[in-house]
């Protein structure tokens, strides 16, 4: 994954998170939906919430099949599977 500054200036990469399929900018973090890069698609990857300076990893979730995902304000995290999946994934913060 690529870091540049808004007006498009490079700021470096963020290697070590294999093969992003999508993100989701969330104050103070990013979401990424991603699997290891020597994988085809659909194999099992991650679900991985990065802190947005330094890059460390705040938490994750094992998914399969992730393609398409979204962070919702209160904190859930949705997936879309790729096409032999019957439904998005969807999970919740513990309270």
């Amino acid at each position: 994954m690529q870091r540049v500054t808004q007006d498009g200036t490079y700021l470096g990469e963020w290697a070590a998170f294999g093969k992003t399929f999508s993100l989701k900018v969330v104050p103070g973090a990013v979401w990424l939906a991603t699997q290891p890069r020597d994988e085809p698609n659909l194999s099992p990857g991650w679900l991985m919430k990065i802190d947005r300076k330094t890059g460390s990893l705040l938490g994750y979730v094992e998914v399969t099949g992730v393609h398409g995902m979204d962070a919702l304000p209160d904190g859930e995290v949705m997936v879309g599977p790729g096409p032999d999946a019957k439904a998005p994934q969807w999970f919740r913060a513990r309270r």
